[in-house]
């Protein structure tokens, strides 16, 4: 068994403990050790499992070991994965795949992917490093989303979209065939976006408008 460790105490960093345990229950691949945050305390974020210590304990441990990133705002998850990475310490970031998830065989996942319960991804998908795919979406074939992408529960994405490096797509949005979005767009939530957008905005609404830029 691999020890992993959870960066982030709280919110999504609960769901990626139950994908651990989703995965152990398939074939046991995993010691969770716990949480890693900024501040130790002696609660327990999910019963059972607590934070084993801050960014000096995980600089300090004594074996290579493996952190599922659990911060879902693209900017904060990229932050946050540069600086342990900068550690020089032995810290690997392996793609966290839910065994309820669906995936092609022809998915092409970045290093430290993570993929939720009742995702289903078409063939020819290509994930960059550290995108987020949240509970229950859907992407279609030949879809490319670039680095540090967050797609938030119950999204559809169709077939031939691009969505570049640090998106963040809002619960239930949904995005026709063949758009492009630009880097740090953020798609509110139920958005229908139909038109391609030029990146570094927020756009709301069906049809999706830009809000502000």
């Amino acid at each position: 068994m691999r020890d992993v460790v959870i960066l982030g105490a709280s919110g999504f960093a609960k769901d990626l403990l139950w994908i651990l345990e989703q995965q152990n229950e398939v074939r046991r691949e995993w010691n969770i050790l716990g949480f890693v945050d900024r501040v130790k305390t002696d609660e327990e974020p999910v019963k059972g499992y607590g934070v084993v210590g801050d960014d000096q304990w995980l600089s300090r441990y004594p074996h290579p070991v493996n952190a599922v990133c659990g911060f879902g705002n693209p900017a904060l998850r990229r932050k946050i994965v540069q600086k342990y990475k900068s550690m020089g310490h032995t810290v690997a970031f392996p793609p966290l795949i839910s065994p309820g998830a669906n995936i092609s065989r022809y998915t092409d996942l970045g290093e430290g992917c993570i993929i939720c319960s009742g995702t289903m991804i078409a063939p020819n998908v290509k994930l960059g490093d550290f995108v987020i795919l949240n509970l229950s979406c859907t992407v279609g074939h030949d879809t490319v989303i670039q680095e540090f992408s967050t797609v938030n529960p119950g999204a559809n994405i169709s077939g031939d979209v691009l969505i570049q490096n640090d998106c963040e797509i809002g619960t239930g949005a949904c995005i026709i065939q063949g758009r492009r979005l630009g880097p740090n767009t953020i798609a509110g939530a139920g958005s229908v976006i139909i038109r391609d957008i030029p990146g570094h905005c927020t756009v709301v609404g069906n049809p999706s408008r830009i809000l502000e830029k």
